[in-house]
């Protein structure tokens, strides 16, 4: 059961956040979702990436590429990314999704009771 892995003190952050109708023991344990990651130095452009891919269940995946650097570059950073990235035929007009939101979706969908 999900409260006996927490600490006190972490129990007690969850039952102050947690609606009053819904108790932790009400809580299910969702995963996993498997992570590929990569540090990695690209021909042709100045600076390392990482690469993240997270699977998600039922075959989805989610890729996230970054990298560092100082607060004052990072728009001339994310300019010079975007187009060393478009000219590699990465499409970045897709659609933009929040990794943590997409994952919680597909996990909630893989534990839905099946009709």
């Amino acid at each position: 059961e999900l409260a006996d892995v927490l600490t006190e003190t972490q129990r007690g952050l969850l039952n102050d956040r947690l609606p009053e109708d819904v108790a932790i023991s009400d809580l299910r344990v969702l995963g996993p979702v498997h992570l590929l990651k990569a540090k990695f130095a690209p021909e042709g452009y100045p600076r390392s990436m990482v690469a993240e891919v997270w699977l998600l269940p039922g075959g989805g995946q989610i890729l996230e590429l970054s990298t560092k650097v100082p607060p004052q570059e990072a728009f001339y950073a994310a300019a010079e990314t975007k187009v060393f990235l478009a000219d590699r035929g990465v499409d970045l007009g897709a659609p933009q999704e929040l990794k943590t939101k997409s994952a919680l979706a597909a996990l909630a969908q893989a534990d839905a009771p099946k009709e």
